[in-house]
């Protein structure tokens, strides 16, 4: 029992030697970072479920369950990708982390996945550990055509009650010519 010990004493010291050697040749040994971002007018507990899950399937990973922007999905969108995008680097800055994670995947519901493409030239420096970009049920293309009146009376009532810059935005209206406008911008962005 005693040589045993002393066994696995002397592979752990070892291990430890050579593990951040082991992390460069081999990335994928890193710890997998998530970042969830939630949608409009959400916070950072609306995708508590989905972390869970992730994290039964990926017990060796890390989540950010985006907070800076709660209370200010009204705001522009650009902004709130530089947010995400600051909550990120930080995270990443903060101890060891940048070193531990070898892939960042974001997983964004709604206005969430709009915001993580924001954020995306922000974050160019980390691209080298881009994984997996996820968007659930994110209006990517804006809300210029629609097919519901339903849809079509709710913006409608969002625009003239709350004036608010994203709804402006995702309904390409936050400029007289279309190319000019932020969702037509967004998508002629790198990365």
């Amino acid at each position: 029992m005693g040589s045993e010990q002393a066994n696995s004493l002397r592979i752990f010291k070892v291990f430890n030697q050579i593990k951040n050697k082991i992390f460069i040749i081999f990335p994928y040994f890193r710890v997998h970072l998530f970042v969830l971002v939630h949608g409009f007018r959400g916070n950072q507990f609306d995708l508590r479920m989905l972390r869970g899950v992730l994290s039964y399937k990926y017990p060796n990973s890390v989540f950010v369950c985006s907070s800076s922007n709660e209370d200010m999905t009204d705001g522009d969108i650009e902004q709130m990708g530089r947010n995400l995008s600051r909550e990120v680097i930080s995270f990443l800055e903060a101890g060891d982390n940048e070193k531990l994670i070898g892939r960042i995947s974001f997983i964004g519901y709604s206005l969430g996945g709009v915001i993580i493409r924001s954020a995306l030239p922000y974050l160019e420096q980390h691209s080298d550990k881009f994984y997996t970009y996820v968007s659930l049920a994110s209006p990517h293309l804006g809300y210029l055509f629609n097919s519901s009146s339903l849809i079509d009376a709710g913006m409608w009532v969002m625009k003239k009650w709350m004036n608010n810059r994203c709804i402006k935005q995702l309904s390409l209206k936050d400029n007289k010519e279309i190319e000019d406008c932020f969702m037509f911008q967004l998508s002629k962005k790198k990365v």
